[in-house]
């Protein structure tokens, strides 16, 4: 898919719905009005553009979240075996 007048993120909300709907990958973007405008998707880009985080930062916090996630499962387990002991 190729998503055009995607110069803002107020415009871009609509990508991740409809990308879900039709199962099919974003390829490249429009930033500008000519066909040199054209820009490959990126989509971690536009996630942090999308929540206004600089670049790379919702990645960071995906990773932050990941391993409180797996912490916590660990603690749990680790309680879980303590009690069956």
């Amino acid at each position: 898919m190729v998503v055009t007048k995607l110069d803002g993120t107020a415009r871009g909300g609509f990508v991740v719905p409809t990308v879900r709907e039709l199962g099919i990958p974003i390829k490249l973007v429009g930033v500008g009005e000519g066909i040199d405008d054209l820009r490959d998707f990126e989509p971690e880009a536009f996630v942090d553009a999308l929540l206004g985080y600089e670049e790379g930062e919702a990645s960071m916090l995906q990773t932050k979240l990941d391993g409180m996630r797996k912490r916590v499962a660990e603690k749990k387990a680790a309680e879980k075996a303590k009690r069956g002991a």
